[in-house]
C-alpha cells in the first residue's frame, strides 16, 4: 500500500512558499472569515474604462458595476484598454464573503 503524504508537512511547505496566498488558502479550505463560494464562467460586459480600471457588468452582481484592472483583461485577451468598452467577454467569477467578487481568466465571447 502506498504511503500517504504528510498533509501537515505539505501545508507547512505551502505556507512557506513566497507566493502563498493566505486568503486563497482560507477560501479554499473554508477556514476563517473567508467562505468558499462556487466559481463559474459567466458573461461580463465592459461598460467603460476610466484610467487603469475597467467597469464590468456581471449578471449575477445585479446593477452595480465591478471595477477591475483593465490590464488584466488586456493580458488575457490581447484587446487594448481603449478598445474594451462594449466588449462581451466570459470570465471565471467567484465570490468570497470578505472580498466580494474575483474575476479572472477573461476570454473574448465567441
Amino acid at each position: 500500500m502506498p504511503e500517504q503524504p504528510d498533509l501537515e508537512a505539505l501545508r507547512a511547505a505551502a505556507h512557506a512558499a513566497p507566493d502563498f496566498d493566505e486568503r486563497a488558502e482560507a477560501a479554499r479550505t473554508g477556514d476563517g472569515p473567508f467562505v468558499k463560494m462556487p466559481i463559474s464562467r459567466q458573461t461580463v460586459t465592459v461598460l467603460l474604462t476610466f484610467g487603469d480600471q475597467a467597469h464590468l457588468k456581471i449578471a449575477s452582481r445585479g446593477t452595480e458595476p465591478l471595477r477591475v484592472p483593465a490590464a488584466d483583461i488586456t493580458a488575457d485577451t490581447g484587446i487594448p484598454p481603449q478598445d474594451l468598452p462594449g466588449k462581451r467577454l466570459t470570465a471565471l467569477v467567484s465570490e468570497t464573503s470578505q472580498d466580494g467578487m474575483t474575476v479572472r481568466e477573461y476570454r473574448l465571447d465567441a
